[in-house]
């Protein structure tokens, strides 16, 4: 039944035909949970292509960033340097960032797993002047909504993004962009893909080999640029 539903997509993109199979597998896996069926079927779903999107250049931040009230450049900078998901960055509480030391601490991750990244002096600054503002409990949402006061919302993050685009004209920024931006800078700043995993919440390191096709096309440019035997030779 799966296959042949599956078949029924064929006229549909690769990405939605994938999504619909990886929506499916999530089903039976939560009938297996219930004890409703002992095994998840297992039918092979479309293979996506491999491609990346870039990262934000660093012009592009420093755009973005022109456009942010000290709330908006809070949250944006807060992502960027740590390389929380949205989800995970709505869920801190003020008491969840430590100014002093950066850490940052994630306690409703992906599959409610806890962990801990950091930010560095200019976020924590960021974060610093905006809780000055508001003088907030240490149990309050680190991020509330400026018009309820209630914790921002993952939909409300995605207004904040749509609305920083229009302003600065920064047509790729997303939450996920930021995110991806803070896994290829720090890629290409020599981090471990390891600690990088663990950073931003990966139970391995797979999603993360992707961007390093990006950091090689950066390695062979250089090259390209030096050519050390060319140049001695010519």
């Amino acid at each position: 039944m799966m296959r042949r539903y599956l078949m029924t997509l064929r006229s549909a993109s690769i990405q939605h035909q994938h999504n619909c199979g990886r929506t499916l597998r999530r089903f039976f896996r939560f009938l297996v949970n219930e004890n409703i069926l002992t095994v998840t079927p297992t039918v092979a779903l479309p293979r996506l292509p491999r491609t990346v999107l870039p990262a934000l250049t660093e012009d592009q931040v420093k755009t973005v960033l022109k456009h942010c009230d000290e709330r908006d450049r809070a949250v944006v900078l807060t992502i960027l340097d740590s390389g929380i998901r949205a989800g995970e960055l709505c869920a801190l509480n003020v008491s969840d960032v430590d100014l002093t030391t950066g850490a940052v601490f994630v306690r409703k991750g992906k599959s409610a797993k806890t962990r801990i990244s950091y930010v560095g002096v200019h976020t924590r600054r960021a974060i610093g002047d905006y809780l000055a503002e508001r003088q907030p409990r240490a149990n309050e949402p680190l991020f509330p909504n400026k018009t309820t006061g209630t914790r921002l919302t993952v939909a409300g993050i995605v207004q904040l993004m749509e609305r920083l685009r229009e302003a600065s004209g920064v047509d790729v920024l997303t939450a996920h962009a930021l995110r991806r931006t803070f896994a290829i800078t720090a890629l290409r700043g020599g981090m471990d893909v390891h600690m990088l995993a663990r950073l931003m919440g990966h139970a391995d390191t797979q999603v993360l080999w992707r961007y390093l096709d990006i950091v090689d096309r950066d390695l062979k440019e250089a090259h390209a640029r030096v050519r050390p035997v060319d140049q001695l030779l010519k």
